[in-house]
């Protein structure tokens, strides 16, 4: 993973790039954002899931700055902006996915760290931007 921002107030999520200039959205974790198994994340164990696409029920829709992520059931589990630049809103464009990453970290310089002891949370789901700014 390519670290491209790493910006934004602490505790806020954070727009990268995976190989194949995939987009995924980091985002720390939080106690109003439940991560529930049957919802379709992936951890250390169960990644090799993540090879068959969009979850069923997930929807993402990027507005602007404004990024809206229900979960399956319709429940909003993340609504908030993010500081994407235009090549992260082309790839997800391009890719119609995006890569959530979630895990017991506060900033950017706990990725490593979560990433290297297995305590990160993966689940793909399928993006679409509303308008082009």
């Amino acid at each position: 993973m390519a670290i491209i921002s790493g910006l934004g107030p602490h505790g806020r999520p954070w727009p990268e790039f995976m190989p194949g200039h995939r987009p995924a959205l980091v985002l720390p974790a939080d106690p109003g954002r439940p991560l529930v198994p049957e919802d379709g994340w992936a951890s250390r164990v169960t990644a090799p899931t993540l090879g068959t696409g969009p979850y069923r029920g997930w929807s993402a829709v990027l507005t602007g700055y404004q990024l809206t992520i229900h979960r399956p059931g319709d429940a909003v589990w993340f609504d908030g902006e993010i500081s994407a630049t235009r090549k992260w809103w082309g790839a997800a464009r391009a890719q119609g996915a995006l890569l959530l990453i979630t895990g017991p970290l506060t900033s950017v310089f706990d990725f490593r760290h979560v990433a290297a002891t297995g305590r990160l949370s993966l689940l793909t789901v399928p993006i679409r931007l509303a308008i082009d700014s």
